[in-house]
């Protein structure tokens, strides 16, 4: 439901950015810094994923870049209402198929498995993600699911439909 701002402001706004942009892919990255200082231009990084860093939300400047994945919700505490009611889901453009699927979801004891391979299998990954969810770990989630949970019915989101269809067999 994000609602695009028209008008003139709004496309000169976009102008200027799209032109920042293209402007910071020709400034090699050893100059950017010693250029956001010179257009006035304090740039914040959080260093870790999931970790709240409160500091970063005293903002000390007018104009500063925030650069890093943001993923603690902490973050956007004061605007949560505003995101969940932004990114919801317009059920008149889901398939029929996606509302059978989610009404099933809504109605049993589901437990979701989330299988990501295509760039976890890259080199990027090799000496970390790619090795953590192996075929046994899968396998030990299950079985402790099933352990602890009354008829659980599993539901597998993935980019890997192929594989997981060949390494997984589960009952529900």
């Amino acid at each position: 439901n994000i609602q695009p701002n028209d008008g003139l402001w709004s496309a000169f706004l976009n102008g200027l950015l799209s032109m920042y942009s293209n402007l910071l892919r020709i400034i090699p990255a050893s100059k950017k810094k010693l250029f956001y200082k010179l257009i006035g231009i304090e740039v914040v990084q959080v260093k870790e994923n999931f970790i709240f860093y409160p500091a970063v939300l005293n903002f000390k400047r007018a104009n500063q870049l925030f650069r890093g994945t943001w993923q603690s919700e902490l973050f956007f505490q004061n605007a949560k209402e505003n995101i969940r009611n932004a990114f919801k889901f317009k059920e008149n453009l889901l398939s029929d198929e996606t509302k059978k699927i989610a009404l099933e979801i809504q109605n049993n004891n589901s437990v979701s498995i989330h299988i990501r391979r295509g760039d976890y299998l890259s080199e990027q990954y090799a000496g970390g993600l790619a090795g953590i969810c192996n075929d046994a770990y899968y396998s030990s989630a299950i079985n402790y699911i099933k352990s602890e949970c009354s008829n659980p019915q599993f539901f597998i989101f993935t980019d890997d439909h192929e594989w997981v269809n060949d390494h997984f067999k589960i009952e529900n």
